[in-house]
């Protein structure tokens, strides 16, 4: 039995190693530059210490004890480092990698971060347990007992509120199932929502290695910097609630996740951690109070413009409205004018009563009149390319032609027609009363 114990152990130790390389914690948001160097930049200036341990109710668990620190060296340049310790039965892992980050401000909203993280890694398989005719192929290679150097890398960007990150971990590994450049890769995305007192962020992340691909969604509540609390789920069936509090410059957490699903993650994981945080503002602290200030000078701004543009628009509106009654009362005068004297014109005038029977008797708009009918072939062009149709009339006495445009039964309707046809280039258009 203890034979099979040490055998089952070793092959869960080994089939889960490249995730536990990956030290997939349950407080990495607090410190997100472990999966991303180029996170360095955004996260809390601080150092750290976390213990886990993972499947508790076996008896070979694995576990895992990290400690490491965040420092800004300025705006735009920072550091970090971590120490990494796991134990699984037989197997321990070594790691110690420093991450370096540097941020662009793409414009007063946008940035974007580059980060490097070269690391040292050891793996060591303590057979001192083992029985010693084993032989198993498992423990075989030049993998085991030796030290690995690598190198990770990343980009942050943010815009206002939402983040966005890409990394490859660990570029280049020389250890069990090695898949070369990328086979590591992480990525996500985060929101930030202010809510009075809280700050409320969802976040999505991927964790692909070789042999296994996680996503995990989360969310997490910050109420006035003292109290954080948040549950998430990963897609291997892992179901998560972490807390933190914080007094002063200390924080405490502690994380609990319960998967199940298949013997090799079946149990209660537990994490514990310790965060001593520099009280100064941080760099990303800065980064988003002037953000959010430059956005509210954006809003108030863009409000102040439009406010303006209302009110142009408005005095605009006014100002065309009176001119617009100007020109009513403009025309409404030309109007009684014109009556006036055409009335007065018609009073002085004499005209035969006899009503031509091929005209019918109304008023009528005249745009060109002549003696001789010759001259209709002067004009005929112009009359037939006109958009409108127009009509030959003789007065009564048959002295005159007239080209009319329209008939109207009164004189204020023929006033209007004339307005409109004199707008249209017949500027001494006139009105003939037929009776």
């Amino acid at each position: 039995m203890r034979k099979f114990l040490i055998t089952l152990v070793i092959a869960l130790a080994i089939h889960t190693i490249k995730a536990q390389n990956l030290r997939l914690g349950y407080f990495q948001q607090e410190h997100m530059f472990i999966l991303n160097p180029a996170e360095v930049i955004h996260d809390q200036e601080q150092v750290f210490l976390e213990y886990g341990r993972k499947w508790a109710d076996l008896t070979y668990s694995p576990e895992a004890l990290q400690v490491g620190g965040v420092f800004h060296s300025s705006e735009k340049l920072s550091f970090g480092g971590v120490i990494n310790r796991n134990t699984s039965g037989i197997y321990n892992l070594f790691h110690f990698g420093i991450s370096t980050g540097y941020k662009v401000n793409l414009s007063d909203r946008q940035t974007l971060s580059a980060g490097l993280a070269p690391y040292i890694k050891n793996n060591i398989i303590d057979l001192s347990d083992v029985v010693a005719n084993m032989n198993d192929p498992l423990l075989s290679g030049e993998q085991y007992n030796k030290t690995h150097f690598g190198m990770g890398i990343g980009l942050s960007y943010t815009y206002d509120n939402f983040k966005a990150h890409l990394s490859i971990p660990e570029t280049h590994d020389v250890e069990i199932g090695d898949e070369g450049f990328g086979s590591f890769i992480t990525g996500g995305a985060s929101y930030d929502f202010f809510l009075d007192d809280f700050l409320l962020t969802p976040y999505v992340t991927y964790i692909g290695t070789p042999i296994d691909q996680v996503v995990e969604g989360l969310f997490m509540a910050s109420w006035k910097e003292t109290l954080k609390f948040g549950a998430g789920y990963r897609s291997n069936k892992t179901f998560s609630f972490r807390v933190e509090f914080q007094s002063g410059s200390i924080a405490l957490g502690y994380a609990l996740a319960n998967t199940s699903g298949n013997f090799s993650s079946v149990g209660i994981s537990n994490n514990f951690s310790v965060r001593y945080i520099f009280k100064r503002a941080t760099v990303d602290t800065k980064a988003k109070i002037n953000s959010l200030v430059s956005t509210n000078e954006r809003i108030l701004s863009r409000m102040d413009a439009e406010e303006n543009y209302n009110r142009n628009k408005q005095e605009e509106i006014l100002q065309r409205l009176d001119e617009l009654t100007h020109q009513q009362d403009t025309v409404q005068n030309l109007q009684r004018d014109f009556i006036e004297k055409f009335e007065e014109s018609e009073r002085k005038n004499t005209i035969d009563q006899n009503t031509d029977k091929e005209v019918e008797p109304g008023y009528y708009l005249i745009i060109y009149s002549f003696h001789d009918s010759t001259e209709l072939n002067k004009i005929k062009e112009e009359l037939v390319s006109l958009p409108f149709e127009t009509r030959l009339i003789r007065d009564k006495e048959k002295s005159f032609y007239y080209i009319s445009t329209r008939r109207y039964d009164t004189l204020e309707m023929a006033v209007i027609g004339m307005q409109n046809i004199r707008n249209q280039g017949f500027e001494e258009a006139w009105i003939h009363w037929y009776k």
